[in-house]
């Protein structure tokens, strides 16, 4: 049986993860059998993004995380600054920040900052301004699932992406 270990040293051998990620990972879990793939998998392993699919404490911490974790999964190439959220404007740009140094904004249909609930869809058609800047092939790709629940989002090259999909049966499409 596969475990988070194995598909982790996969994911290193195909240049997904960085090697240190090995020596971060030395909990018990890390032996464990993976029963299902799914992005939580890879969530698990620091290498995707996951998007909460049912409630939240608040939306702001939660789309910053968001920023955050896109952001780090390009390893240094883009930087997320300055991220304002305008909360008394529904539906547009109510999230704006700088994507190395560049203006940019979201919609996300929130109806204040004690929202319960994300917008999956707002993250679906956005995350791709988080791409790395040209010269660099990697794109972000949602982990299509069967039911509700978290989305999940992989920074890879459509090479990566193919042997991810191919390897682990998972369904990628990029956005």
């Amino acid at each position: 049986m596969t475990t988070y270990g194995d598909v982790l040293d996969r994911l290193i051998e195909l240049g997904v993860a960085p090697a240190e990620r090995r020596q971060e990972l030395t909990d018990a879990w890390i032996d464990t059998p993976v029963e299902e793939f799914d992005g939580g998998v890879f969530a698990d392993l620091g290498v995707a993004v996951a998007v909460h699919g049912e409630d939240v404490d608040a939306v702001e911490p939660a789309y910053r995380g968001i920023l955050e974790e896109a952001a780090a999964l390009s390893g240094g190439s883009v930087v997320v600054t300055d991220v304002a959220f305008h909360f008394d404007e529904p539906g547009a740009d109510q999230l704006t920040f700088n994507v190395n140094g560049r203006p940019t904004s979201w919609w996300l249909d929130a109806e204040g900052p004690d929202d319960d609930y994300l917008n999956p869809m707002a993250v679906w058609e956005q995350i791709s301004c988080l791409n790395p800047p040209e010269g660099d092939p990697r794109r972000f790709f949602h982990v299509e699932k069967d039911q509700p629940g978290d989305d999940h989002y992989l920074l890879l090259t459509p090479e990566q992406a193919g042997a991810v999909a191919a390897e682990f049966g998972i369904v990628l499409s990029e956005v």
